[in-house]
């Protein structure tokens, strides 16, 4: 028999305190749900403590949301009298730990670093990745502050003032170094964007970071690579270019600018610059030995001279020419 409820109990149940007060639990609950809710009772009677959590199938005020029910013996003078049972809505928490399963199972087979953190800075939910990277389990991460794992000048330079700019609605994309105490300095870039929950407010921010230190390493080696050839063809006064014959664009490196006397702010190069830089008594002859190129793939030598413009500058040129086909042989 029900001997006291409050306001809101009466709310989510949509009934009246004339309606419930002294009424059974049989009056009250559906008859398909009785023999589950007074099993629910009778353990609480016999002495045991206890809570369940599911989704709301008796109270019409909570129809549809996700509830936490406790069942505790009420006692008077030492002995069970009664059962308190209170009753929390905490659909929000379940949707989010719901969200946060879902991002999980999506991110966990990345080969990228992936982290949900909330406001506080804390990991919410994160991928094997990250695990592995830092030797964790997830229960030894989740709840972890950043700046616990990345260190305390990492975090307060590299990542916090980007978390509250993501807070804020911005997402960010950029490259940073971390010191890893394992592995040494790796290169990452980092993708932010704001994590926003069952109401559309942002909770928290998803990190995404990738290892780039091997495409830096390769890009610094080409870069080096591309210097000493620039020093070589400089000293020995070389230059190439590579014309593009389908798109008539063509790429021409420092040393060919220097010799043919034309500023890099020329703009787009394509054939009919190069031709305009050849000296009239020459250029039918260029363009004879270019078009036999093109048309039967042999490699041609020849001689042939430039006027460079502004100067007038008349200049004796060598150079070899040959056909570099596509995968298709065109």
């Amino acid at each position: 028999v029900f001997r006291a409820v409050n306001d809101k109990y009466l709310g989510i149940m949509g009934k009246r305190r004339g309606e419930v007060i002294g009424r059974t639990v049989s009056d009250i609950i559906v008859p398909e749900l009785l023999e589950r809710e007074q099993g629910y009772i009778d353990r609480c009677l016999a002495g045991e403590s206890f809570y369940v959590d599911r989704w709301s199938d008796i109270a019409p005020g909570l129809k549809g949301s996700y509830i936490h029910l406790s069942y505790t013996p009420f006692r008077d003078n030492g002995r069970i009298s009664g059962v308190i049972i209170n009753v929390r809505d905490i659909t929000t928490h379940q949707l989010a730990v719901q969200e946060i399963a879902t991002f999980k199972d999506i991110v966990d087979p990345s080969d990228d670093v992936i982290a949900l953190v909330d406001r506080n800075y804390k990991y919410r939910a994160v991928n094997r990745r990250l695990l592995d990277l830092f030797h964790l389990t997830e229960d030894e991460l989740i709840g972890t502050s950043v700046v616990g794992i990345l260190g305390e000048e990492f975090f307060n330079e590299e990542i916090k003032p980007f978390i509250d700019r993501c807070l804020e609605g911005e997402t960010i994309r950029r490259q940073s170094v971390y010191d890893h105490p394992a592995t040494g300095l790796q290169h990452l870039d980092i993708h932010m964007t704001p994590f926003r929950g069952i109401d559309e407010t942002i909770d928290g921010v998803v990190f995404i970071s990738r290892n780039i230190t091997e495409k830096i390493m390769i890009e610094e080696e080409l870069r080096r690579d591309e210097l000493h050839l620039r020093q070589a063809q400089r000293t020995a006064g070389l230059g190439f270019w590579e014309h593009d014959i389908k798109n008539d664009t063509s790429y021409w490196s420092e040393e060919a600018y220097d010799i043919f006397g034309i500023g890099r702010d020329i703009g787009e190069i394509n054939e009919s610059v190069f031709i305009s830089l050849l000296h009239p008594d020459d250029r039918a002859r260029v363009i004879e030995n270019r078009n036999k190129t093109y048309s039967e793939s042999i490699p041609v030598r020849q001689e042939f001279r430039i006027v460079r413009p502004g100067s007038g500058e008349v200049r004796h040129i060598f150079s070899i020419a040959e056909v570099i086909k596509d995968a298709q042989g065109k």
